[in-house]
């Protein structure tokens, strides 16, 4: 069979969208983008400090973990946020989600306590390290929309953590009156235009 080419159907022409007159009452208005909710996400890993003095079993470094580990998400908990426990029994991570208005401070003070109830619960033996991320969600029916990135940002922040510090990643951190932060300009990102802070409280 010969190959054949159909002709494009005569009397069809390419479509124009409609003209609207201008200062007609169906001109539409612009949208304005819409700037969601803010939201925070939290990841907060405990680590075991290495120090001279009579050496834990097994057993009961694991149990030991796990009492702080427990002490940190009830406080996450106390503040309304989704709380999860990641990670395996050598390397637990606390993770927390916080939304609404005031995401930011509710989030800080709530690391803070975390960090004081597993000091509290480990005495010298563990600590929290790891970051927090803000951005802003936005939900349109079955769809949620991330905006700022804030998991891959904590993905990135979360490892760079020095035992006892919680990094802060997203603009939100630095207009927020109720969030005492300190710059940290040791911190190198892939994301140049993300800024970072160390939340102060911690360590």
């Amino acid at each position: 069979m010969e190959a054949q080419i159909i002709p494009f159907p005569s009397g069809l022409r390419e479509l124009q969208p409609p003209r609207i007159a201008v200062g007609s009452g169906i001109v539409p208005e612009p949208v304005a983008p819409r700037a969601g909710t803010p939201l925070v996400v939290v990841a907060l890993e405990l680590r075991r400090l290495v120090h001279a003095g009579m050496p834990l079993s097994y057993g009961a470094e694991a149990a030991l973990r796990k009492r702080c580990a427990v002490a940190g998400l009830r406080v996450l908990a106390v503040e309304g946020s989704d709380v999860r426990l990641a990670g395996v029994d050598e390397w637990l991570v606390m993770e927390a989600t916080f939304e609404g208005a005031g995401a930011t401070a509710v989030a800080a003070a709530a690391v803070v306590d975390t960090d004081s109830a597993v000091r509290s619960v480990g005495g010298s033996e563990f600590v929290i390290a790891g970051a927090a991320a803000s951005g802003r969600v936005e939900r349109i029916g079955s769809t949620t929309a991330l905006h700022g990135a804030p998991l891959a940002l904590l993905g990135e922040l979360a490892p760079k953590a020095a035992p006892g510090q919680v990094l802060l990643g997203g603009e939100e951190w630095a207009t927020d009156r109720h969030v005492e932060v300190l710059p940290a300009r040791e911190v190198e990102l892939a994301s140049r235009s993300a800024p970072v802070f160390v939340l102060r409280g911690t360590g």
